[in-house]
């Protein structure tokens, strides 16, 4: 065989092994990781915090941005891809003489359809409150516990069997009645989740 034919040989070869799935090159070589879900079990339970906006809609309402968000969740793995949570998200923000929040307590489930990216939807309650705190008088409202939903996505740039770094986006309303004004929650996350 000539030199020509050889390197055809040599190439023919190299093309082949680049072509073999990850985990077959990684039991050959031992040295490169396969390309797995990350394989999570048991208990989790995290928390969130970060900042968005309430959006007020309704009369004499306005939309509060900059304002706080905190999340508390806890639940159990169902699968490696799949959790169910009790998902507890407060938003509020605080001004000078007034403050006003928004609550959602929900059941959610949690998929994570690939690595390092999960999706998350749940049902529950809500309300909503304000406080005003003038010069003469002191008034606190809060809103009826009303149904309420709250849908998230989140990418995870560090995740391993026992814990998770998110970063996530997160929106949550009730189901108000009619001629109530409705404040939507949205916000932006950091978390932190223990498997």
């Amino acid at each position: 065989m000539g030199r020509v034919g050889q390197v055809r040989v040599a190439l023919a070869a190299l093309a082949l092994g680049g072509l073999a799935p990850p985990a077959a090159r990684a039991s050959e070589g031992g040295t490169q990781e396969s390309l797995e879900y990350v394989e999570r079990e048991g208990i989790l339970l995290g928390v969130e915090v970060g900042t968005g906006g309430l959006i007020c809609s309704g009369t004499g309402c306005g939309s509060f941005l900059s304002s706080g968000s905190f999340d508390l969740h806890a639940g159990a793995m169902l699968g490696p891809k799949l959790a169910a949570l009790l998902d507890i998200w407060w938003m509020f923000r605080n001004d000078a003489d007034f403050t006003i929040s928004q609550g959602i307590m929900t059941l959610t489930m949690r998929f994570w359809p690939i690595d390092h990216l999960w999706l998350a939807g749940g049902l529950g309650a809500g309300r909503t409150g304000h406080e005003y705190d003038g010069t003469a008088r002191l008034e606190d409202d809060q809103s009826q516990w009303v149904m309420a939903f709250h849908a998230a996505v989140g990418w995870e740039p560090l995740a391993t069997e026992y814990f998770g770094l998110s970063l996530a986006f997160r929106y949550g309303t009730g189901f108000w009645a009619e001629g109530d004004s409705r404040v939507h929650s949205l916000a932006l996350t950091v978390g932190l989740d223990f498997y």
